[in-house]
């Protein structure tokens, strides 16, 4: 997406989008009962939002001098006379004839520290002591009551909490409206009879049978939020909802006093996590009344589930890296309840429901593939050992990385061809499952768990850290065969994710630092560039194979001959991402003909695939030295240097190219001209 686009909707009339949002969502923490709104947008301090935004954008996507919020600055007229300390506040008031068809009837209340008149005249506003209020859209034929806008004032004055908020009744949608949305996915339009997702078939009875089993947990909720805070240095995205009292969601909502034994271990891994404990029963048997019909398509046997995981108190804490030669690594620490049998729990439980998991679930991978036989290894025993002491069982598997379907992008289909290596080592030390990658580990971790000491502590707390410079170095090497790993990596922080559950309240957060979204948009747009140069190369060198086998001469010398030969392979084998393959190729044709220039600025090409820029660019310089005039070789070059980092440099060869007639350094110019 061209990021002109991106600044484009980013500054889209702010207030219409949410009401769009709001409407289709229909879920948030919502107002009190006595509130004439089903729900209501609430934003803290608009310019400074803006003003993040535009410091967020800067130098990715924005004109020099035009702001990337500028479009809904000059719809509102300015926002240095709205009122920061109160809330602008968009109400929704509940339609007495529910119809996705007709918007419920929605009004803003946006306060002032001095009138603006450009803006009262332009949306025929109507003034208040210091606020504007008007119907949305701006112009509607609507009444706004005296009742209305005496919620839209007191909610206006309300303590500010995040940037933005949304906030909406469920309960009073479905109290109002619940015949009206029976009927609505009664008449819905699911995926057709024996229409495969995924591999899996989802037939109607099934669609309505799940729609209508998380309509009963939404009747569970008497509201559920979203939030948006922006500062100086991070954004954070957040949900929380409130359950009904007395209800399922509010049994698991409040697990009351719980204890918290693994608050001080740290693991290892470019994602670490934690949980404490909570009903796991309940969780696991509320996701099966949910979603039940579709897992079972997938082969979950929700019963086998809920067996296993009634062992455990569902304290866990553990981290999970990737690496080269399609390694997964995980290590994880599991409280077990204590009156679980801990001398037999691997032997007798746990390794028998393992084992018969992975038979089960190797069918169902292997019909989202797409594929005929399985690919997923079933769980096996590796040979066991001792440490500290302590028995040591091993385990290993592999499964495809992803499990989609052939009706699927290539892109997501190569990734059918990753098979994920697994192997680790399980022990039990006092009450705790040890999952480790190895026993040089499994004996750290077994000290860690002799040191550990039980906390107390109120409610549910869990946390979720990505290491994201980790990471994204973990999929380069997870992916080595790629031909996007010579990106250089971004300096980038970590993601963090939190939740709670107490009192009949769940919260979640998500937060990661501004400068690192901009990082991570440059890099994500330097992917996409080199997806394009890698297609465009694909097919000029089929095209050229084509063409210089056309052109070999029946009287060429059988040293020329084969030189040709040999460098058209090493072409079919770069085509195909071996540029390994490649390099050996051209090297024996260079040893027929050194001065054969294509093979010399091929070969330039593949060593910048490979990531050895230096030699890349020793064997480009060669030549164009050889031949100046050859606009496709500064092309070239340029797209070692931009692989390499230095875009200016990689600039100057674009140009160069493209006053010489490459077609390629030209649209490539003209994209980055677009995405301004």
């Amino acid at each position: 997406m061209k990021q002109n686009n991106i600044a484009l909707k980013i500054t889209l009339p702010l207030i219409f989008f949410l009401i769009i949002c709001v409407w289709v969502c229909s879920v948030h923490a919502g107002p009190n009962q006595a509130s004439p709104f089903i729900a209501i947008i609430k934003i803290n301090d608009l310019e400074n939002i803006l003003f993040q935004i535009d410091d967020l954008m800067a130098g990715k996507s924005q004109k020099q001098g035009i702001s990337p919020t500028g479009m809904l600055k000059g719809f509102l007229h300015g926002t240095d006379w709205i009122d920061p300390v109160r809330h602008i506040v968009i109400g929704l008031e509940n339609p007495v004839e529910f119809s996705m068809d007709t918007p419920p009837v929605s009004m803003a209340f946006i306060p002032f520290i001095e009138p603006n008149e450009n803006f009262r005249a332009a949306y025929n506003a109507k003034t208040g002591p210091g606020y504007y209020i008007l119907p949305l859209p701006p112009g509607a034929d609507i009444q706004i009551s005296k009742a209305s806008e005496t919620a839209l004032r007191k909610i206006s004055n309300s303590k500010p909490e995040k940037s933005l908020m949304i906030e909406i009744s469920i309960e009073a949608i479905l109290k109002q409206h619940r015949s009206k949305i029976d009927q609505a996915i009664k008449n819905a339009k699911p995926p057709k009879n024996n229409q495969q997702i995924n591999g899996s078939t989802f037939k109607k009875p099934d669609f309505v049978q799940t729609a209508n089993s998380l309509l009963e947990i939404f009747e569970q909720l008497a509201s559920f939020g979203l939030s948006l805070d922006f500062n100086s240095e991070n954004i954070e995205l957040g949900l929380h909802a409130l359950a009904e009292k007395s209800t399922e969601l509010d049994h698991i909502f409040r697990p009351g006093q719980t204890s918290l034994l693994l608050s001080k271990y740290i693991p290892e891994g470019a994602i670490s996590f934690m949980c404490g404990s909570y009903d796991i029963k309940a969780v696991t048997a509320l996701v099966r009344k949910s979603f039940g019909k579709f897992y079972e398509e997938e082969g979950v046997d929700f019963e086998d589930l809920i067996s296993i995981s009634k062992n455990f108190t569902g304290e866990l804490a553990g981290g999970i890296s990737y690496q080269k030669q399609h390694q997964m690594i995980i290590e994880m620490l599991s409280v077990l309840k204590k009156q679980v049998d801990q001398s037999n729990f691997i032997e007798k439980t746990y390794l028998p429901w393992l084992l018969e998991y992975g038979h089960t679930m190797g069918g169902p991978l292997a019909k989202q593939e797409g594929s005929k036989k399985k690919t997923v290894q079933s769980f096996s025993r590796t040979s066991d050992s001792n440490v500290l002491g302590h028995k040591v069982v091993g385990i290993k598997s592999s499964f495809p990385l992803l499990a989609v379907g052939k009706d699927v992008p290539t892109n997501l289909q190569s990734a059918n061809n990753h098979l994920v290596e697994y192997s680790a080592r399980l022990a039990i030390v006092d009450n705790l499952f040890i999952i480790a990658p190895n026993d040089i580990r499994m004996k750290e971790l077994i000290l860690i768990v002799k040191s550990l000491k039980e906390d107390k502590v109120q409610g549910f707390t869990s946390a979720m850290e990505i290491d994201l410079a980790a990471y994204l170095s973990n999929m380069q090497e997870f992916f080595e065969k790629e031909d996007y790993n010579k990106i250089p990596l971004p300096d980038v922080g970590n993601i963090k994710v939190t939740s709670q559950m107490n009192k009949g309240r769940s919260q979640a957060a998500i937060t990661v630092k501004k400068k690192d979204i901009a990082k991570l948009s440059d890099y994500m747009m330097r992917l996409k560039l080199a997806d394009k140069f890698i297609d465009n190369d694909k097919k000029k060198i089929k095209k050229n194979v084509l063409h210089e086998k056309k052109s070999v001469k029946n009287n060429a010398s059988p040293e020329k001959k084969e030189a040709i030969f040999l460098r058209e392979q090493g072409r079919l084998c770069s085509t195909y991402g071996n540029d390994k393959a490649a390099v050996i190729y051209y090297k024996k044709a260079l040893e027929l003909d050194p001065l054969d220039v294509s093979a010399i600025f091929n070969m330039g090409i593949s060593y910048g695939e490979l990531g050895d820029y230096s030699k890349a660019l020793s064997f480009i310089n060669q030549a164009i030295k050889l031949k100046p005039s050859q606009a496709e070789f500064y092309y070239g070059r340029g797209r070692v240097y931009l692989l390499s980092g230095e875009k200016s440099k990689a600039m100057q060869d674009f140009n160069i190219a493209a006053q010489s007639g490459s077609q390629d350094a030209l649209e490539y110019i003209q994209q980055i001209k677009n995405d301004k």
